[in-house]
Parts: C-alpha cells; sequence; structure tokens
C-alpha cells in the first residue's frame, strides 16, 4: 500500500482586475502542478472587490478553515501593459461608444477595489497562503511555478 500525502490546502484562487491573467493562471496551473488543487479564476477577493466597488451590502464571513484550505493569489498588472492588454483583445475597440466605461478610471477604481480586498481577507495567521504577484513582472509559468513552489510548501510535497 503506497503512503498518502495530505493536501491541506487544496483550493487555489486567482483574484484580480480583468485583463490582470486570471484565466490564463488556472489553465498553466493544470499544465505545471496538475492534479493537486482546485484552481479557480475569481474567488472570495474578487466577491469582496465587487461589492465594496458597487456599495452592495454583502457581508462574506470567512472562517479559518476556509483560509486554511487554501491560497490566495491576487494578481496585480501594470497600468500600460493592461491598457496594451485592452487593445490587443479589443476591449476597448468594443466599448467605445458606452458611456459607462472609461477604461483610466475604471484601472485605478478596479484595483483600488482589489487592495481592499485584498486587505479585508490578509490575515497575519495565514500569511503564507496570501501571494501578491505582478502579472507584468513574470511569465504565466514563472508565476504558475511560484504557485507550485508554495503549494508545495504548505503542503509539505518534496519535488
Amino acid at each position: 500500500m503506497s503512503s498518502v500525502n495530505n493536501i491541506q490546502v487544496f483550493e487555489v484562487e486567482f483574484d484580480g482586475i480583468d485583463k490582470c491573467g486570471k484565466d490564463t493562471l488556472v489553465q498553466t496551473m493544470f499544465k505545471v502542478f496538475p492534479n493537486y488543487c482546485a484552481y479557480q479564476a475569481r474567488g472570495l477577493q474578487s466577491q469582496i472587490a465587487y461589492s465594496h466597488l458597487y456599495d452592495r451590502p454583502w457581508n462574506y464571513p470567512v472562517t479559518d478553515g476556509y483560509k486554511e484550505n487554501a491560497l490566495f493569489v491576487y494578481l496585480d498588472v501594470e497600468k500600460e501593459d493592461w491598457l496594451q492588454r485592452l487593445k490587443d483583445t479589443n476591449e476597448i475597440e468594443n466599448n467605445k461608444n458606452r458611456s459607462d466605461v472609461d477604461f483610466v478610471e475604471d484601472y485605478e477604481r478596479h484595483r483600488g477595489a482589489f487592495e481592499y480586498a485584498w486587505n479585508v481577507m490578509a490575515d497575519t495567521k495565514y500569511a503564507n497562503h496570501f501571494m501578491k504577484i505582478n502579472t507584468s513582472k513574470y511569465s504565466p509559468v514563472e508565476i504558475a511555478e511560484m504557485v507550485a513552489a508554495r503549494l508545495k510548501e504548505l503542503n509539505s510535497i518534496g519535488d
């Protein structure tokens, strides 16, 4: 009979503003560190950020067990890189006639909402369960390797 690894941290949530790389990271994690954890784009930090941004009267009481079993990754992005990503995916062109979209202002507002969510979620007791990574400075594979290394550390998995 083989030995069993006890996977304590089995959920990874990638959060951040649109076009920061959440979906890309979820796909990349399955290639770099497959079948160990559930990888999710848009987790609790997104819920808190958008509740704050849009004045929704919602509260999310978070238990220690939730934090203990998850790795929370806040993906940040530089403004110039973000604007280029919007151009590359035709977001600006597709939304040019919308009066409710101002990409420069939205970047600041949305990023501020995620900083708020980060501060609400961050917990010194589970500090190693929180990662903030700038996707403008690392490739998706480099970020996935950093996340995989943290998961290995948290779950005491050898290479």
